[in-house]
């Protein structure tokens, strides 16, 4: 009985170790994503440091930024890394799911199947490849969306769960605070550009 109550002590301890590592990943990751705001000399050199990022936490070998254009009418994508889509047009806005992400403003966990039943219901209408997991969540400036931060997986053995939704929905919190910064900056640069 001692023993048994020692090893669920030690699972409990093993549990709790694992959780304090993961947040401290994470508190690394978000002190991270407010340094590159202020170091990264570009928005691409940005976006593709928040991959490292986002990397480190998810499986990110998928992902993309998708941001409205200036009159809400395009979809923009500043940044995409893909195994199977290399390269992501600027396209009108259509029933895709990043669009649906936009539209809802709240995150989409969506496996196969459930891409499946939003195409059928005629929610959605798939672009690009098609994924086995695929995770989005927006990007908010002023409470409006602006844009979506997404990780795809096309592989049966990768899938995200709620977990990594929460965890990929406080990453894209500090990434759409990061690039209000950043843009910010480039405009003051190329005002000054322009002034001088």
């Amino acid at each position: 009985e001692r023993t048994y109550a020692l090893q669920l002590s030690n699972r409990d301890l093993q549990a709790e170790i694992i959780e304090r590592q993961r947040s401290e990943r994470l508190q690394r990751a978000l002190f991270r994503i407010a340094e590159l705001t202020i170091t990264s000399d570009t928005l691409e050199r940005f976006y593709s440091q928040v991959h490292d990022v986002v990397s480190e936490l998810l499986y990110a070998r998928n992902f993309y930024i998708a941001l409205l254009s200036d009159d809400g009418a395009r979809l923009q994508f500043p940044y995409s890394i893909d195994e199977r889509d290399m390269i992501r047009e600027t396209r009108q806005l259509a029933g895709g799911l990043t669009e649906f992400v936009i539209r809802q403003g709240r995150p989409l966990l969506a496996d196969r199947h459930r891409i499946a039943e939003l195409n059928s219901r005629g929610e959605v209408r798939s672009h690009g490849s098609a994924a086995h997991c695929w995770l989005g969540v927006p990007l908010y400036r002023d409470d409006a969306v602006v844009g979506v931060i997404a990780i795809q997986s096309y592989s049966r053995a990768i899938s995200f769960n709620a977990r990594d939704q929460e965890l990929l929905t406080f990453v894209a919190h500090h990434i759409s605070i990061g690039l209000a910064r950043k843009q910010a900056q480039d405009r003051l640069l190329t005002a000054h550009g322009e002034l001088e």
